[in-house]
């Protein structure tokens, strides 16, 4: 799965294994496979994803949304300072 993340000053693009979104209505974990949808992200998060390396990160973000598709997920964010 594909994870793209896209702030106003970059765009990173991550091969991962799973992705776990917290939203405003609660906190769900996206697999490849997944639904497609597109949801807000709740304010002052943190995305937590697994590379397919097996490495976990986690970066925090201010607001953003998510959209969701079977094979990739792309975040438009606006990152923490």
């Amino acid at each position: 799965m594909i994870l793209t993340i896209i702030t106003p000053q970059s765009s990173v693009e991550h091969q991962i294994a799973w992705l776990e979104l917290h939203t405003p209505n609660g906190t769900f974990t996206v697999y490849r496979g997944h639904a497609p949808t597109i949801v807000p992200l709740k304010p002052s998060s943190s995305l937590i994803f697994k590379l397919k390396t097996g490495k976990q990160q986690t970066m925090t973000i201010r607001d953003g949304v998510a959209h969701v598709t079977r094979e990739k997920v792309e975040i438009l964010a606006t990152p923490t300072e």
